[in-house]
């Protein structure tokens, strides 16, 4: 009988999952599938849960439906030869063209992955090398998110009926329906043309009942209810300034055991000043501490690594945060001030982490939570306006601090983990500085002639790029307007004119007099006298 939605299976009902499943797959030989995923069904009740869950609605035993979709999965990864697929092996030409990439999250957390309908024209490129494309992002965002789904948008902005590729769509709708199980989130259809109307409407047609309630139609001005600001690039009406840029897939590394040598209370605040300073505004308390850390046999470095040790890391090992003391902020591009933090979980759960600071209307922090598999590395990236910044004190004063908690289960729902971060006690938290790189990166720029230029700062800039481009629509949309005008007002004046034209025709012939033949009398014809015979 049919299960419930986003129900897990128990450990019996998975054991029992992976016994019909490894009996279907043994009757078409073992050796005929890839002995990675026949490793990953012995092993992860997990990866069965994505087979249990995605049957949920068959007819039918669920166990039956999960095995018979293990069978067809792994007979296709097989054919396909994912285990091939890598950034190698797959057409550069079409991973550079930008039709297919991945960035930035939509509300529930879950990872995008675009279609970008107008960079995509049918026949233009080989089939088979964009499927390759495309079964590469699926393989690697299934390393990434540990088996967490992800949504699709099909960005259709400018796109026409040469960009339109049914055969392509329905290779991804085949894909997320019987290769990756509960795979899918949401399908953000954007700005669709009406041109293109009656083409969804067949795919629509070929997704389960399942799949048509995940199908969401959006605009600008809608978007924001799924994806927000930070998430949506600026084509999409959002505040991303990310242009497309093929970016490599970060290896795992192999996760490391980390010995936990200083175990300081969870409960001392972000805020927190460092050692020294505290020991110079209580003396007492700094004698004390000295007198018993003056019993431990140990070298003065290793207790200087120690002070160090509990004023940066709380609790257990989680996490390797690098750079573990400071984050260094260098000048960018645009004129702002930026830094990155990698975090590598180095656990034997899957942790998740939350980072905030004592300054969170300054900074910008992407992504600011999230979670880890086991081994699996993240970068977060952090921005600071230079107006923000007026001197090297304002920057120094602020601290960020990461707080982290393992998790049982990938299974867990994005609000799910949040509401874990916001009031749950932390296992473990990360105090970082602010630094700068060097402190002439916040001196202006000097002309040759020793005068500071009069450019906008960049915060300005970007307010005012912003400004432009609203602009710009606006424009657009008032020429539209004025050609629909013009096309309307000379209609108007074509439609006047021929009316004009048929009313003097009308009165022309209403004037004129009648034409018709005049009755002429006949004159009267005497009768002659017949000559006849018969007289």
């Amino acid at each position: 009988m049919p299960g419930v939605q986003d129900k897990p299976p128990s450990k019996q009902e998975a054991q029992e999952v992976r016994k019909k499943a490894l009996a279907k797959l043994g009757e078409e030989g073992i050796e005929n599938f890839l002995a990675n995923d026949i490793e990953k069904l012995k092993a992860s009740d997990d990866y069965i849960a994505l087979f249990w869950k995605h049957v949920f609605d068959i007819p039918g035993e669920q166990s039956d439906a999960a095995a018979s979709l293990v069978l067809k999965s792994f007979k296709w990864r097989k054919e396909f030869g994912v285990d091939k697929i890598d950034e190698k092996s797959i057409s550069r030409s079409v991973l550079d063209k930008g039709s297919l990439f991945t960035h930035g999250r939509d509300k529930d957390g879950m990872k995008l992955i675009v279609l970008a309908m107008s960079k995509h024209v049918k026949g233009a490129d080989s089939l088979d090398d964009v499927k390759k494309v495309l079964v590469y992002y699926f393989e690697r965002l299934s390393r990434e998110e540990e088996g967490k789904k992800i949504s699709w948008v099909f960005d259709c902005k400018n796109a026409g009926l040469k960009n339109m590729d049914l055969e392509l769509i329905n290779f991804i709708i085949f894909c997320m329906e019987s290769c990756y199980p509960d795979i899918l989130n949401y399908i953000y259809i954007f700005e669709m043309p009406w041109i293109m109307g009656a083409a969804f409407k067949v795919v629509k047609a070929a997704l389960p009942a399942a799949g048509v309630a995940k199908l969401k139609d959006v605009t600008k001005s809608s978007f924001k209810q799924w994806v927000d600001d930070d998430n949506r690039i600026e084509a999409w009406g959002g505040d991303d300034d990310w242009q497309f840029k093929f970016e490599p897939e970060v290896k795992k590394p192999k996760p490391e055991i980390v010995q936990e040598s200083v175990h300081s209370s969870q409960n001392e605040s972000i805020y927190e000043e460092p050692t020294e300073i505290r020991q110079r505004k209580h003396p007492s308390s700094s004698r004390s501490t000295a007198s018993s850390m003056g019993s431990i046999s140990r070298s003065e470095s290793e207790k200087s690594i120690s002070r160090q040790s509990e004023i940066y890391h709380s609790g257990n090992q989680i996490l390797r945060v690098s750079p573990d003391q400071e984050i260094i902020f260098s000048p960018s591009s645009g004129g702002d001030f930026s830094a990155r933090v990698q975090l590598t979980n180095v656990s034997d759960k899957i942790a998740a982490y939350k980072m905030k600071t004592t300054s969170p209307e300054k900074y910008r922090v992407r992504p600011s939570t999230g979670s880890l598999g086991q081994g699996q590395t993240m970068t977060i990236e952090i921005q600071v306006s230079r107006s923000q910044v007026p001197n090297v004190a304002s920057l120094l004063r602020d601290k960020f601090l990461i707080s982290a908690i393992t998790l049982d289960s990938h299974q867990m729902s994005p609000q799910t983990i949040q509401q874990m971060l916001k009031n749950g006690k932390p296992e473990a938290q990360y105090r970082l500085r602010c630094q700068l790189s060097s402190p002439e990166a916040l001196q202006p720029a000097q002309t040759p002639n020793g005068s500071t230029p009069l450019d906008m700062s960049a915060e300005v800039k970007k307010e005012a790029d912003k400004v432009m481009k609203k602009l710009k629509d606006v424009l657009e949309k008032q020429e539209n307007f004025e050609t629909q005008m013009t096309f309307l007002t000379y209609g108007g004046i074509g439609i006047l004119v021929l009316n004009f034209l048929l009313l003097i025709i009308l009165l022309f012939f209403n004037s004129c007099p009648d034409l018709s033949c005049p009755d002429i009398p006949c004159p009267d014809i005497p009768a002659t006298k017949s000559n006849s015979f018969f007289g």
